[in-house]
């Protein structure tokens, strides 16, 4: 400095800082030690953390997001085969909705979000959540659609097979007493399952709807 002979000024690019000359400073500290550097950081600062609460509230109000990818990670065949014998057609019908849902939801969820607040624009990348949780969902929901149609059809091929057995045995009628006793034992178990048979059927109606 011309008028102070003994002070370094540094003054540009946006930067202004002075130190005495006979101090031992290391380079950031002529800015860090400023107070008008100083005051102009924290104003920066201040702005910023407006941006990043503003990112914080966001994310809270997006929080379903996090209940969708835990229900991912905690997926499992098991509980496909799980929901199909427990023959509980409202609850199938119940977790293919909302994976028809999520997945409507998470297909078109936005693909950037930008702060607005504050002069300081943050901007969060969002394309991971109608690609990549997207396609988890859909890969759950395809899978689940798949498996329901491989169990109805195996099963009710099995029940087919069933019927068909029972009705060659109804089909020939007893000549003798021996015959007609064998005849009643087995016409007594499918009366007694003529009510679970037909639920059976019902309900693989309503896999295959």
């Amino acid at each position: 400095s011309k008028n102070e002979p003994n002070n370094l000024s540094i003054k540009g690019h946006g930067f202004f800082g002075s130190t005495n000359r006979h101090e031992v400073l290391p380079f950031e500290f002529i800015f860090t030690k400023d107070i008008k550097y100083k005051a102009e950081i924290k104003n920066i600062l201040s702005q910023f953390r407006l941006s990043f609460d503003e990112l914080d509230a966001y994310c809270e109000s997006n929080e379903w997001l996090c209940e969708i990818n835990r229900f991912c990670l905690q997926w499992t065949p098991n509980q496909m085969k799980q929901m199909s014998e427990d023959k509980q057609v409202f609850l199938i019908e119940e977790q293919l909705n909302l994976l028809r849902g999520w997945i409507d939801k998470t297909r078109t969820f936005e693909l950037t979000y930008s702060t607005t607040n504050s002069p300081y624009i943050v901007q969060m990348n969002c394309s991971v959540i109608s690609q990549d949780l997207c396609n988890k969902v859909d890969r759950i929901y395809t899978d689940f659609g798949k498996y329901l149609y491989r169990y109805a059809c195996s099963n009710a091929q099995i029940l087919i097979n069933k019927f068909q057995t029972a009705l060659q045995v109804f089909d020939q009628r007893p000549s003798a007493i021996e015959e007609f006793a064998k005849y009643a034992s087995y016409l007594a178990p499918h009366k007694t399952e003529l009510s679970t048979n037909q639920q059976t059927i019902e309900y693989f109606t309503s896999l295959f709807d």
